[in-house]
This record gives structure tokens, C-alpha cells and sequence, in this order.
């Protein structure tokens, strides 16, 4: 092959054709790094809906940015609109903490004020007893009731209708006391007895009033109330936000212009003489050839034009003494 471009003369006009191949290559070189850089600046967008809100919804805000996945993206618009939501059947759930005293039991139901979660609206509803458990029990002296002593005075007076001698200690008579006001002894006791005024008189009998003062047992107890409700209807306002996926940061978005890749060698003007610009231009149309053995993705039209810069640089040319 050597020996037959030996065999050709070429002036400048001919060389200019390999430039010119030159240039379509890196044309379509440079139109298909295009597609691909407009490709990758496809950006994805995310739509945001907060959940209604009836105040002023500072919690739904939408944010400036948003991460999802690996991803990063930006706000570029958001708006407020008018929504309505009907409400749910769902399950609810709550533990209640009692403080019983004596024989006391907890509820069987409750009115329990519930929040619902994405809204944070406040509503109330009735829950079953589900169950009831003891924490702890502990005595308390914050117990007293009233007792009243009729016949005070004599040799003998009453509780109830029970005799009890007229310098006895009625703290002595604490059982009986707790058995007048209906009181269990398993869960109250008492410790003394004072005197709550002077002696008045109730017709013909004088009485005097006395405080029993004691102790009772406290219960700490846990009941657990569930069920199923339905949540209230919803009627307010939502954030609509949009997103736009950030990409990294390019040539372009820096303001530096990306030059087209350039294969081949540099351009340069060739030596008129005859046999500068054979041994030139042979050497110059084997290293295109060869560094394009290589390429991988040529279109077809490149290849045409390729075949044709060939074919007109052996039809063009002059042999040695023409």
C-alpha cells in the first residue's frame, strides 16, 4: 500500500481532504457525546403532598431540599390547596394509670381523648377494657370520716347502737367504727380518735361529733382500653411541592465550554515540496487509518465518507513527471 501512495503526487488542496475527513469524524464524534450528555440531564421530579392540616401548617412546610434514596433533589415550586379527607376505621389503643382505694375497681369503659397522627387533630371516643393490672399497693394515712357520739356526758353513750362507757377511748372501738360506715377492715384502719367541736344538743340527747383518722390501701393499677374507632372527617388545606433531582455539577454548569475530542493529529500545513508532502501525506492517511482500527462505535455514513476521501485522493492524484 506504501508503495502505491509513493507512486502519487499530492499538492496542497489534496491534503485539505484529510483534514476535512478529519473534521466530519469528530462532527459525529462530537454529536454523539451530545446525546449523551443531554440524556444524562433528564432530571427526575418528586411530588410532595403534605397531610391536611387546619391551623397554620408551619410542621408541613415543604423543605428546600429532599433525600431520597442516593439522590438529592431541589424545590422548585409549592403551592397551598384546599383538601378534604374522610376518616378511617382504625384501631386505638391507650393505657390509663388508676389509683384505687379499698374495694374500688376500674372502669369497664373510657372517654379517651385521641390524636390523630398524621393531622394532629384532637377527638375523643369511647374504649372497652381490655385489661387491668396491679403495679403496686401502698398505705396512706390521708384517710378520716366522721363519727358522731350521741348521750355524750353520762355514764354511758352510744355508737350507733352500741353501748360504750362514758370515759372509754373510742380509738379502742376503730373495727366497730369502720363497720358503722361500711368500710372494710381488709383495706382501712384507725389509729385515733379526736374530738370535732363542742357538745351540742339534738332535742333532748346532747351529741358531740369526732373524727376518725386512719390509714387506707392505695392500688396502683394499669387498665388497658382498645378498640375499634373511626377517625374524624378532615377539612382543610395542603402543601404541594415539587422536586427536581439534583445533578452533579458539569463543564457546562460551570461555564466552561467543552471542546470537541479531537483523535487525529494536530493540523498542520504541509510542505509544498514533492517529496515532503508524499512522504507526509502517506504517513498522515496510515496513522488515521490505524487510529481508527481501534474506534468503536462508527456510524455508517462515517464510513461512506471515509471510502469516498479515499477513492478521490487515488482518482486526484498526479504520478512523478505529469
Amino acid at each position: 500500500m506504501s508503495a502505491c501512495f509513493n507512486d502519487l503526487q499530492f499538492d496542497r488542496d489534496h491534503c485539505d481532504w484529510l483534514y476535512i475527513l478529519q473534521r466530519w469524524e469528530n462532527i459525529f464524534r462530537f454529536r454523539n457525546r451530545s446525546d449523551i450528555s443531554k440524556k444524562r440531564e433528564e432530571k427526575e421530579t418528586l411530588t410532595y403532598e403534605s397531610p391536611i392540616f387546619t391551623d397554620g401548617g408551619e410542621a408541613f412546610i415543604p423543605e428546600e431540599t429532599r433525600i431520597e434514596g442516593e439522590k438529592e433533589y431541589r424545590l422548585v415550586s409549592k403551592r397551598i390547596r384546599n383538601a378534604k379527607k374522610a376518616g378511617e376505621i382504625t384501631y386505638a389503643q391507650v393505657t390509663i394509670p388508676y389509683d384505687l382505694e379499698g374495694d374500688d375497681t376500674v372502669p369497664e369503659t373510657a372517654d379517651v381523648p385521641l390524636i390523630d397522627e398524621e393531622s394532629g387533630t384532637e377527638f375523643e371516643r369511647e374504649l372497652s377494657l381490655v385489661d387491668a393490672e396491679e403495679i403496686s399497693r401502698e398505705w396512706s394515712d390521708t384517710f378520716s370520716f366522721s363519727v358522731t357520739v350521741s348521750g355524750y356526758g353520762a355514764d354511758l353513750f352510744y355508737l350507733g347502737d352500741m353501748e360504750i362507757p362514758g370515759n372509754a377511748d373510742l380509738a379502742d372501738y376503730g373495727e366497730k367504727l369502720l363497720d358503722l360506715a361500711g368500710l372494710s377492715r381488709e383495706y382501712y384502719r384507725v389509729d385515733r380518735v379526736e374530738w370535732d367541736g363542742e357538745p351540742y344538743e339534738d332535742g333532748e340527747v346532747i351529741c358531740r361529733n369526732a373524727a376518725a383518722v386512719g390509714s387506707k390501701l392505695v392500688r396502683n393499677v394499669k387498665a388497658k382500653y382498645g378498640g375499634q374507632i373511626r377517625t374524624p372527617d378532615l377539612e382543610g388545606k395542603q402543601y404541594i411541592g415539587i422536586y427536581e433531582e439534583v445533578l452533579p455539577e458539569t463543564e457546562d454548569e460551570t461555564g466552561i465550554e467543552p471542546e470537541p475530542e479531537i483523535m487525529s493529529q494536530p493540523e498542520t500545513i504541509p510542505d509544498t515540496s514533492e517529496e515532503t508532502v508524499q512522504a507526509s501525506l502517506a504517513e498522515r492517511i496510515i496513522e488515521w487509518l490505524e487510529s481508527h482500527i481501534t474506534t468503536i462505535t462508527v456510524s455508517f455514513v462515517s464510513v461512506l465518507l471515509l471510502a469516498a476521501g479515499i477513492w478521490l485522493f487515488v482518482k486526484s492524484g498526479k504520478k512523478p513527471g505529469r
